[in-house]
């Protein structure tokens, strides 16, 4: 019995950081809800400071939607690396694994155009590079720049990735590789607390001008390709986060022993990179 209970337990704790990743989305998804009728994407800027200043309670819920986004991409990062650590990538079906690897990179995008949702002077720096990066993708560079920054300063084009593709991706993959559409209570409750009192504690002002000499930073999740792009061609912006979700999608269909460590360590060598690209960006940018 108290075998069996251990079991129990383990299981509960291996599974945490994948129920809390459900329980940040649905916080982050709903959040999102409440805020999308306050947010002008020709008045970026000016719509995000009536939000955090004219309206009450707005900054607290602004804080509630971007803590949680974070929490469900800090949880989804714990969770991959759990899942192939204890070789668990092999008992999803290859299709369903590559779906799911493909989480990664979407929630990714949705946090980053959040970020360019802000129109200061971070999100409109952070726009240009990504547009930079994207076009140098051979033959659909320009065009994919277009679709996913828009060409002006109007931000709507951004705010309809964030909150129709990005966020439809990441609320239609997700059950799938969860097995449930709802996280658990504990799960949900933990997630609301933990974001709601984070959003309280902090929070979240916009960039003025800058000013000579001051660094800008992207959104963290960024720091990485920040941080190596300012040491490597512009075209590694795409190629090697291409490599790295290429790399974990085959992890399952890689047999042998000695070719699984050795895709593991150039996984890891890229998780390195990234974060020295990391350390950079925030050495080198200002409080």
């Amino acid at each position: 019995m108290s075998g069996s209970r251990l079991g129990g337990v383990g299981a509960w704790i291996q599974g945490a950081w994948g129920r809390g990743a459900l329980a940040f989305l649905w916080m982050a998804v709903l959040s999102g809800v409440a805020l999308a009728p306050f947010w002008r994407g020709g008045q970026a800027r000016e719509s995000l400071e009536l939000l955090d200043g004219g309206l009450p309670w707005g900054w607290w819920i602004r804080g509630l939607h971007v803590w949680s986004a974070e929490g469900a991409l800090v949880c989804t990062l714990l969770h991959s690396l759990d899942i192939v650590a204890r070789r668990g990538e092999g008992r999803i079906p290859p299709g369903a694994w590559t779906r799911s690897v493909l989480l990664l990179p979407a929630m990714v995008a949705a946090m980053a155009s959040g970020f360019l949702m802000r129109g200061d002077a971070s999100a409109r720096a952070a726009r240009e590079v990504l547009r930079g990066v994207l076009a140098t993708i051979p033959a659909l560079g320009e065009f994919l720049a277009t679709m996913l920054l828009g060409t002006d300063g109007d931000l709507t084009v951004v705010g309809l990735q964030h909150a129709g593709l990005w966020t439809l991706v990441l609320v239609v993959v997700t059950p799938e590789h969860a097995r449930r559409t709802w996280s658990d209570g504990s799960a949900l409750a933990f997630a609301l607390c933990l974001s709601a009192a984070l959003a309280g504690l902090s929070s979240r002002p916009l960039d003025g001008l800058p000013v000579d000499g001051e660094v800008l930073r992207g959104p963290w999740v960024l720091w990485g390709l920040q941080g190596l792009l300012g040491r490597l061609p512009a075209w590694t912006g795409w190629a090697l986060p291409i490599l790295g979700v290429g790399g974990l999608a085959l992890l399952p269909r890689v047999r042998r022993p000695w070719a699984r460590r050795g895709l593991l360590l150039a996984l890891g060598l890229l998780v390195l990179a990234w974060i020295a690209g990391s350390l950079e960006v925030v050495g080198d940018g200002t409080p």
